[in-house]
């Protein structure tokens, strides 16, 4: 009979432990899942955010749309024989595509702040406070942009003097501070999960 006892608890604890074991298991394992759906999250939202900036930084950036009204009004002045309209023509539509692709700039901006909000449902508080700067940062220089673009105009190729201090104050080096921070976290947070 005591073997019976015996056998009966040392089966009883068995179960018990196996039981145990089996939660503890099940526990770790969707803690597991939890962190690699949240590594899964954080990785397809920051890659896609930092495609979608260098989407944005290519289409400013093209030497094409940059150069392009500058070499069409050089070639319109160095052909020679031109009259004053001629030349005034040429000088208004340089000012026009000048000025659309400044503005083209400026709405870059605001899809950068737009491709933001995503990322909250993600990130770090630490990530977090660094984005909310970054989105104050290119509120005010979308504000400062639109200012200086509602002060040009085409028929007045002086009225772009507005544009000559644009990136030079302390605004540019403090964006590219915080998009260093955030991309250097961004990479720290999909690393640190795993």
């Amino acid at each position: 009979m005591e073997v019976e006892v015996i056998s009966i608890i040392a089966t009883s604890v068995i179960a018990i432990v196996g039981w145990i074991i089996a939660i503890v298991s099940m526990v770790k394992n969707r803690k597991w899942q939890k962190k690699d759906l949240l590594a899964n999250r954080r990785y397809e939202a920051y890659s896609n955010f930092l495609k979608k900036l260098d989407e944005i930084h290519e289409s400013i950036r093209k030497p094409d749309k940059i150069y392009e009204p500058v070499n069409e009004f050089t070639n319109t002045l160095t052909n020679g024989n031109l009259n004053e309209e001629e030349i005034s023509k040429a000088l208004l539509r340089f000012c026009q595509k000048t000025l659309e692709h400044i503005t083209t700039s400026a709405q870059s901006i605001m899809i950068i702040k737009q491709e933001i909000n995503p990322l909250f449902l993600v990130a770090s508080s630490e990530l977090t406070k660094k984005l909310k700067k970054l989105q104050i940062l290119l509120s005010d220089l979308y504000n400062d942009m639109q200012n200086r673009i509602s002060a040009i105009s085409v028929n007045d190729s002086n009225s772009f003097k507005c544009l000559e201090d644009l990136g030079q104050d302390t605004r540019f080096d403090e964006f590219n501070d915080l998009h260093n921070d955030i991309v250097t976290l961004m990479r720290k947070e999909t690393i640190e999960i795993n």
